[in-house]
């Protein structure tokens, strides 16, 4: 029989539901409208001249641009902390705040500026990699330019469907995309056989389905796609990687700042005086099905003392709370991490008394 989630549990995920759509749409707007911005001739001067600095400069991602987006990670992490209040006997409710003292200004400040470095370092070196390898294939920089920033949407007035947003690994499925449709012979790897039903679908779920006619009609009769059709399924596939890494960023940002906030929420009890240390008892909650991490169903139940009081993991790293990175657990811990805390106030009578 399943196991009946907790209302804090459910607190956190009713959160986690309104609040990472948020965050995933602002991440898209904010990147398209970052696109719109660019000044294409200048790209295009700069890729002229080989200029790869200025080049990433022009398509830079900032503090500013991502603004909408760390904007909303700061409310999960303080609706996390604020959600501890109705997780606490009503008699210590009036002893609690959250969202004004110095630990939670000093967090929720290295929460957002850990989330935009990442996210500007991160869609730099995507950038990089698709201008050096452009650059290497010989790519005319008009078209090269036209790939980086994306096409414009009539109806949106933005740019769609470029490589900017993308990280390393997702612009670079972006190239082999667009190789693969350009090249009479590698087209045919645009398809791979699913081994379950034996039928041909194509190889990354983030192309657009609606085209396989298309890309099967090339194959069939021995050709490569006109130019018109690959630059239309590669701008349908970039959007689709573009919305796959919001997802991302929005699940693992947002679940992680709720948890944060949650943490230092019950650290507040302790720092007012109204909680002691020992007083706190958390556990470890894994998502039990079958995709949570073997590491995690292992970690399920575990439970630990006092609010600064880390996991140790089966693999060797430490975290104060699942999906924490604060103490270096590795990204294969922490990107699509389920797993919540559940924290319980134990009353001051029924401590162990202290060993004579």
């Amino acid at each position: 029989m399943a196991r009946r989630p907790t209302a804090q549990e459910r607190r956190i995920a009713a959160l986690a539901k309104t609040l990472e759509p948020k965050v995933r749409d602002a991440f898209i707007l904010a990147l398209q409208t970052a696109a719109t911005s660019v000044d294409k001739d200048a790209l295009i001067r700069a890729l002229d001249a080989r200029d790869l600095v200025l080049a990433a400069q022009i398509l830079g991602i900032n503090a500013q641009t991502l603004f909408p987006v760390t904007e909303v990670v700061r409310s999960a992490y303080i609706q996390g902390g604020a959600s501890v209040a109705a997780s606490i006997p009503v008699a210590l409710r009036g002893q609690f705040g959250f969202g004004g003292n110095p630990r939670a200004v000093a967090a929720v400040q290295a929460v957002t500026a850990d989330l935009t470095q990442y996210l500007i370092q991160s869609t730099a070196d995507g950038v990089r990699s698709a201008v050096v390898r452009a650059v290497n294939e010989g790519i005319p920089t008009r078209k090269l330019a036209t790939e980086l920033v994306g096409l414009m949407d009539k109806r949106t007035g933005l740019r769609t469907g470029g490589i900017m947003g993308l990280d390393d690994q997702r612009a670079a499925q972006a190239a082999r995309v667009r190789e693969m449709l350009g090249d009479k012979d590698l087209i045919r790897k645009y398809f791979i056989k699913d081994r379950k039903t034996g039928v041909m679908k194509p190889r990354y779920s983030t192309t657009d389905r609606r085209y396989d006619k298309r890309v099967r009609d090339a194959i069939n009769e021995g050709r490569a796609l006109s130019k018109a059709d690959i630059d239309i399924i590669s701008n349908r596939h970039n959007s689709r990687l573009l919305a796959n890494r919001a997802t991302q960023i929005a699940h693992d940002n947002t679940l992680t700042s709720l948890r944060a906030g949650q943490n230092d929420g019950f650290r507040e009890l302790i720092d007012s005086g109204a909680v002691l240390d020992e007083q706190l008892e958390r556990t470890w909650v894994s998502g039990r099905d079958k995709i949570t991490r073997p590491d995690h169903v292992e970690m399920d139940g575990t439970v630990v003392r006092g609010a600064e009081t880390a996991y140790s993991l089966p693999d060797g790293s430490r975290a104060l709370y699942p999906g924490d990175r604060s103490l270096g657990a590795p990204i294969e811990q922490t990107t699509f991490c389920r797993c919540v805390e559940v924290v319980r106030i134990i009353p001051r009578s029924k401590l162990e008394e202290p060993a004579l």
